[in-house]
């Protein structure tokens, strides 16, 4: 549920300048020749969802702001998977699904993870969230987020009857 109500902010907000949240120090992610081709390639669409990145040297590139939504995120992991995407995506003719692919990878990151113990406000947080959230019968996979089950499954499930 989590990782389809940040894709679709991620979404909402590509396209025009998104809020990110700038670094005290910029994060140096070292990179090789064809990975900084790559994201130098992407560089204007991902400030657009809030990821300021600049090259720094030949090999390198200076993270100085994140999206707010992925400030948890590991940066460096970030980045090698935004390049392995790019790199992936190099076959899929659609500028759309090349986006929608990243951002969806970027919603997987950042989400919570399975087996998180959550407060009660946290879940309550994450009900209201998805209600307000569109396309919310699924996660961005595919697979269902919820499962409505009628009185006599749940009874047959607890051996009632």
């Amino acid at each position: 549920a989590h990782e389809r109500i940040i894709l679709e902010k991620l979404k909402k907000d590509s396209g025009k300048k998104a809020a990110g949240q700038s670094l005290l120090l910029p994060e140096i992610v070292n990179l090789t020749p064809g990975q900084m081709a790559l994201l130098n390639d992407a560089l204007d669409f991902l400030e657009t969802i809030g990821l300021e990145i600049e090259c720094f040297g030949r090999d390198a590139v200076a993270v100085k702001t994140v999206p707010t939504m992925l400030s948890k995120v590991k940066i460096s992991e970030m980045i090698y998977d935004i390049v392995d995407q790019l790199a992936d995506q190099n076959r899929t003719p659609s500028l759309q699904e090349r986006s929608d692919n990243l951002l969806a990878s970027l919603a997987c990151k950042a989400a919570i993870k399975a087996n998180r113990l959550l407060s009660r406000d946290e879940v309550d947080a994450l009900c209201r969230e998805l209600a307000e959230t569109p396309f919310h019968a699924t996660c961005p996979h595919g697979r269902p987020i919820t499962i409505q089950f009628s009185l006599s499954e749940i009874e047959r499930l607890f051996k009632r009857k």
